[in-house]
C-alpha cells in the first residue's frame, strides 16, 4: 500500500485567463493519492482575488473518494479508488473573483476559473480476502474486524478435582475430542511435576506420581 503524492498548481500567469492542470497516476489496491491544489498568486492583489470569495473546489468524481470533501485553493486532500480494475478520476474546478474576468472567457460576470484532473487505472483483486484480524481494509480505512468464516480459538470445556498419589482420574469429553488432530487443546493448571495429564481419544487421564494434587482442565476447540 502506498501513498502517492501529486502536487498540481497553475502559475500566476494563468490567473486572468484560466488554466489546466493534469497528473496520471495508477494504483493497486490498498494505493491512496495525498492531493493538493495551488492557483499561484504573487502579488497583493492577486492574492486577494482568490481569497475575496474563498469558494470550495468543486469536485467531479468517477470511481473514487476525497477526504475531506471541502476543500479550498491550497488545500491538501487524500484520493481513494473506489472500483477495482477500472478507470477513476478526480475533477476539480476553482472559480474565483476576477473583476473584468469575463473579458478572458471567465465563467460568469467578474469570475475566472481554475480547472485539474488527476486520473488513472485501478486495477487489483475485485474482492476483500478473509484476512482475520484485519486492521486496515483495502481502502485504507480504519476497520478492525474479525472474518466469521476464519477458525478462532474457542472455550469448550473446564474440569476440576483431586488427584491423589497412586491413583488415575479419568475425563470423557466427547464431542470428537482428539489432541492430536490438530483442531483441540488443553490447559493445565497447576504445573506441577508429579501431576501428569495424558490425552486419548474422546477423553484424558489424570494421576499423581506423588501426594494429593488439585487440578483443573480447561480443553479449547478451533471453530470449523
Amino acid at each position: 500500500m502506498t501513498v502517492f503524492t501529486e502536487d498540481l498548481s497553475l502559475s500566476s500567469s494563468a490567473l486572468p485567463y484560466g488554466g489546466t492542470a493534469t497528473a496520471t497516476r495508477n494504483l493497486t489496491v490498498g494505493d491512496t493519492i495525498s492531493a493538493s491544489f495551488d492557483q499561484e498568486a504573487t502579488s497583493t492583489q492577486q492574492t486577494n482575488y482568490l481569497d475575496n470569495e474563498d469558494n470550495d473546489i468543486v469536485f467531479t468524481l468517477v470511481n473514487c473518494t476525497i477526504s475531506p470533501t471541502s476543500v479550498k485553493n491550497r488545500g491538501t486532500f487524500t484520493i481513494t479508488p473506489t472500483t477495482t480494475n477500472s478507470n477513476y478520476s478526480c475533477n476539480g474546478v476553482l472559480v474565483y473573483y476576477l473583476p473584468g474576468g469575463h473579458n478572458y472567457g471567465g465563467p460568469s460576470t467578474n469570475h475566472q476559473q481554475a480547472e485539474f484532473t488527476i486520473s488513472g487505472t485501478f486495477s487489483g483483486s475485485s474482492g476483500t480476502p478473509n484476512m482475520g484480524l484485519q486492521v486496515w481494509s483495502p481502502s485504507n480505512t480504519s476497520l478492525p474486524r474479525l472474518d466469521t468464516k476464519d477458525k478462532q480459538i474457542m472455550h469448550y470445556a473446564s474440569y476440576s478435582g483431586t488427584v491423589t498419589s497412586g491413583t488415575t482420574t479419568t475425563i470423557s469429553v466427547g464431542g470428537g475430542y482428539d489432541i492430536t488432530n490438530g483442531d483441540w487443546g488443553i490447559d493445565v493448571t497447576p504445573v506441577d511435576y508429579d501431576l501428569s495429564v495424558v490425552s486419548t481419544s474422546n477423553q484424558f487421564v489424570v494421576t499423581s506420581a506423588e501426594g494429593s494434587i488439585q487440578w483443573r482442565v480447561n480443553v479449547f476447540k478451533l471453530n470449523q
